[in-house]
């Protein structure tokens, strides 16, 4: 299965439609990284209680959910995004808001700008 960002599945083809902006997760067939992340510990027996997870985006409702469901304290990302243009329901950004208010560390690291095709080039081609 394609990535989100690939146009995955049919929620996720159509990424553009204002009906979708920021939602409709619950029929997206795509895994984020943050859920593989967990989905993998869990495989390999890997505690994730207390761990840290750092992604490129800041994490949508479901992935901090599930996030705070399996233990993780600290989150940081990269990219930050707006709760209140993604759901543009105050309560909704409210209960965003309370999710991120129960880990212990919740933050953006580095500049975004780094963050280019070429930035991890060395690691993926070996010549």
């Amino acid at each position: 299965m394609p990535n989100c960002s690939d146009g995955g599945c049919h929620r996720c083809s159509r990424r553009d439609d204002d009906g979708l902006r920021g939602g409709a997760y619950d029929i997206c067939i795509c895994v984020h990284a943050e859920q593989n992340a967990l989905l993998t510990a869990a495989r390999f027996g890997q505690q994730t209680l207390g761990a840290s997870m750092t992604t490129t985006t800041q994490p949508c409702f479901g992935c901090l959910k599930e996030m705070l469901q399996a233990g993780i304290s600290e989150v940081r990302y990269l990219h930050p995004w707006d709760p209140m243009e993604a759901y543009d329901d105050r309560a909704l950004v409210q209960q965003y808001a309370a999710l991120r208010a129960r880990f212990d560390a919740f933050a953006q690291v580095g500049d975004p700008a780094m963050d280019t095709p070429e930035l991890f080039g060395a690691f993926l081609d070996p010549s």
